[in-house]
């Protein structure tokens, strides 16, 4: 996981500095680069190049953070020290990593300095698109065929709630960019209440730390990401990586299972590492549901009635096993 800090935001522009800007100019307090007779000062979260003692040429950004003059939008600063901040969000375009889309956070999955409210493919730095539709790279579930829109991302940047959203059983918890739950829970999930749709693939980057086979027949134990799930996510379809515990020797498989019946409905070899992370998906193309683990080489397919819950929900899923999360997405296709 990544966390956006100004220090990232800065080293974006640092290579458009000009020897002559006024007073004002980001910079980078880890290697500044200011005119001569000014240096690099930080205000309320931004470096900026000032005169020393704190004067100003032109109303300088960090002057303008630090006297409480920035207005809600609009202009930071004012002459040829101006920087709009277009989105409202108190970051100046210049140093936003999304200037059109409000996201104070600045949260940045992949590190290419697109926010991820605004990225293409947020766990992606290439954004190859070659259908045009928006949606890029490994988030693409159908490069060759547009109409694909990212729905929901979340890269557990801060602790999923029932006021955001969430619908959350067991006890996760957030930190350093990751979501995890440890011991041995009988099933537990982080879901998310979207729109009902046909066609849609999840996905999420996973690592299992322990997988203990206690309890769910099929894969006894394992994380991963699931479909349709009814509030409380008992049942829907669930995308497992982790051990079968029924064959006595603690097969390593990847599988699809009923969530409601505690069942595999199609299973197959998958071999992991316990603490090394992989990226699992599970797409929806009419009733046909593939779970793949892309690094791992392993996937299954086959079709399954999934129902249609009141409010069906995606999310997270975990089994008799500790595991953690780094982030999940959620794509809808025509």
């Amino acid at each position: 996981m990544r966390r956006a800090s100004w220090l990232v935001a800065l080293s974006a522009i640092a290579a458009c500095f000009q020897p002559h800007t006024p007073t004002g100019a980001p910079c980078d307090p880890t290697a500044p680069s200011c005119p001569s007779g000014q240096t690099c000062v930080t205000t309320a979260g931004i470096a900026t190049c000032e005169l020393p003692g704190g004067g100003a040429q032109d109303g300088g950004i960090a002057d303008a953070l630090a006297d409480g003059s920035v207005p809600p939008d609009g202009q930071i600063g004012s002459g040829s020290a101006s920087t709009l901040d277009s989105d409202g969000d108190g970051i100046p375009d210049a140093m936003d990593n999304c200037p059109t889309v409000a996201n104070h956070d600045q949260h940045d999955e992949d590190g290419d300095k697109i926010g991820d409210v605004c990225d293409t493919c947020p766990v992606d730095k290439l954004d190859t698109d070659p259908d045009n539709d928006g949606v890029s790279g490994l988030c693409d579930p159908n490069p060759q065929t547009a109409g694909d829109s990212i729905v929901f991302f979340d890269g557990f940047e801060s602790t999923p709630t029932k006021s955001g959203g969430f619908d959350i059983v067991g006890a996760w918890t957030t930190s350093s960019g990751s979501t995890s739950i440890s011991g041995d829970p009988d099933f537990a999930i982080t879901a998310r209440g979207e729109p009902s749709h046909g066609d849609e693939t999840v996905q999420a980057n996973v690592t299992i730390m322990d997988a203990t086979g206690s309890s769910l027949a099929g894969p006894g134990a394992g994380a991963g990401v699931a479909l349709g799930m009814p509030s409380g996510g008992d049942g829907g379809v669930g995308c497992l990586v982790g051990v079968d515990a029924t064959s006595g020797s603690g097969t390593d498989v990847i599988a699809l299972v009923d969530l409601a019946a505690g069942e595999p409905i199609m299973e197959g070899s998958a071999t992991w590492t316990a603490g090394k992370s992989f990226r699992l998906v599970l797409t929806r193309a009419g009733n046909t549901f593939t779970c793949s683990a892309p690094g791992l080489n392993a996937s299954v397919s086959a079709p399954a009635e999934l129902g249609t819950p009141p409010n069906p929900e995606f999310g997270v899923v975990v089994v008799s096993a500790s595991a953690r999360f780094d982030w999940t997405l959620l794509v809808h296709s025509p």
